[in-house]
């Protein structure tokens, strides 16, 4: 009998775990004193549906950053409690106040996985 890990999911991930791969990076280059917005940030299914407890907290980007702010064109975002600051995006433009996020002074953008759904009408955020 051989044991291979990636079978028996120890810890109850693989060992090639992609999301966890990506979120150890993000966090690696995070500036506590910065900003973060989650461009797609849905209603979280991933911090309520993601039975590993490891990934949930590599994921959760509120211990690395000052503030996550989140954005959507889906109201259940405003369900999402992995964020601090839920904003909706109608007619292509979120409400996401000015003084939240800064592209000068330490902001990290994130759209792991909405780019295939932005289109043309989104004009600001």
């Amino acid at each position: 009998m051989t044991y291979t890990p990636h079978e028996a999911r120890v810890g109850g991930f693989i060992e090639n775990d992609g999301t966890i791969d990506f979120y150890l990076r993000i966090g690696s280059i995070a500036n506590p004193d910065g900003a973060y917005l989650d461009l797609g940030a849905g209603r979280g299914a991933w911090f309520e549906d993601d039975e590993c407890g490891v990934r949930r907290a590599i994921r959760d980007m509120r211990t690395r950053f000052k503030r996550v702010d989140g954005a959507d064109v889906d109201p259940a975002i405003k369900q999402n409690r992995s964020i601090d600051t839920a904003s909706l995006i109608v007619d292509g433009i979120c409400s996401i106040p000015d003084d939240h996020i800064d592209p000068r002074r330490s902001a990290f953008f994130m759209a792991r996985s909405v780019l295939r759904d932005i289109r043309s009408e989104v004009r600001a955020c």
